[in-house]
């Protein structure tokens, strides 16, 4: 059995770099908090956490796996969930283009089975501490089932 933890993340990477566009600007992503992504009115897409479980039958190695993107937009002055709603939006429409289709592709040794979406949430507008910046983060869980 090998680690798939590192292949479905290049998976979503791969599906998702240079696709999402907001303004003819692309938004980044990124397997962690990174200080390029910071300026005023910034948005990026963060692999917020993945975990997993094995699920082996007689006959492979069998893991479901949840991986969960933060959409960050950090703004001067309030603002609204709508930039958050419209890369989140994008995002669902590059994975999953029909609603029997997927656009991750994962490492060969690995099969990628039944990605989909499971939730969302989004939160209220926050105060960045100590500036006058605001936040708002909307977070997309979604499964897959990863057969070896």
């Amino acid at each position: 059995m090998k680690d798939f933890d590192l292949a479905l993340r290049r998976a979503y990477f791969a599906a998702l770099s240079n696709q999402i566009v907001i303004e003819g600007n692309p938004i980044p992503i990124a397997d962690s908090k990174l200080e390029e992504f910071k300026t005023e009115n910034s948005i990026y897409i963060l692999v917020w956490s993945q975990n997993g479980r094995a699920e082996d039958t007689k006959c492979s190695y069998r893991s479901y796996s949840e991986i969960i993107l933060g959409i960050v937009h950090t703004m001067k002055g309030a603002g609204t969930k709508k930039i958050v709603d419209l890369v989140a939006d994008q995002i669902t429409q590059r994975l999953f283009p029909t609603r029997k289709t997927t656009t991750l592709q994962i490492e060969s040794g690995f099969r990628l089975y039944v990605p989909k979406l499971i939730s969302t949430d989004t939160s209220g507008i926050s105060q960045v501490e100590n500036s006058n910046d605001y936040r708002i983060v909307k977070t997309l869980v979604f499964s897959n089932i990863i057969i070896q």
